[in-house]
């Protein structure tokens, strides 16, 4: 339904509705050590980045939804325990990604990725950067990767999803960049409403609202 070549005003009620919902399942520890694992697995965030349907104009509320979901997906917290990770241990966790990353890339593309492989954590876990150094890569090569690091690589064909090299690109670059933590984000807000906020289009949309679509307020 996100990669139909257009969509109805009901099609995407549903994508947004389904997206509140996983949002909301994802936001709950009891539901979370289980979904989160099979969300990560499907890669559904940058499956729905690079649907037409989230890029659409008009759809700016399953963008922000969007943006929800991903919140909460690699929001800094143990599955199991339920604990929210100190940024010393987020760090460690993220550096650990990246040492798997240059693992596999000194194993199996030495001649292609040597620069990635010895590159330092901060060199590398920009989105930009990464994506240069992986740009030698053949599309079979990016493909080798993906299933050495034991990503999900094919999907059923009724899901209509076009599996190509952006596509794996954008998984690998989702999964190793580095994330704003909710301390940072936290440290970066505005305490009194700027020019940007007061404009936003969240906000307007408030003055609408009438409970039949989901209703997401960027703070």
């Amino acid at each position: 339904m996100l990669y139909q070549a257009e969509s109805t005003p009901e099609e995407t009620l549903f994508c947004e509705r389904f997206t509140e919902f996983l949002s909301d399942l994802q936001s709950q520890l009891p539901t979370r050590r289980y979904v989160n694992t099979l969300l990560s697995d499907l890669h559904i965030i940058p499956a729905m980045k690079l649907s037409p349907m989230f890029n659409e104009e008009d759809n700016g509320l399953l963008r922000e939804l969007h943006a929800l979901l991903a919140h909460y997906t690699y929001f800094t917290i143990d599955d199991q325990t339920g604990m929210q990770l100190s940024n010393g241990e987020a760090y460690d966790k993220h550096c650990a990604g990246l040492a798997k990353l240059q693992r596999v890339s000194l194993k199996d593309f030495k001649d292609k990725l040597a620069v990635l492989a010895l590159s330092n954590y901060g060199s590398i876990d920009k989105r930009e950067e990464l994506q240069s150094l992986l740009e030698p890569l053949t599309d079979e090569e990016i493909l080798r990767l993906l299933s050495s690091l034991s990503f999900r690589t094919t999907y059923p064909e009724t899901l209509q999803m076009p599996l190509n090299r952006k596509f794996y690109l954008e998984v690998i670059l989702s999964a190793f960049e580095k994330k704003e933590t909710y301390q940072d984000t936290a440290k970066s807000t505005a305490v009194m409403p700027t020019e940007k906020l007061l404009f936003d289009g969240s906000f307007q949309r408030a003055d609408s609202y009438d409970g039949s679509h989901p209703y997401h307020c960027q703070s």
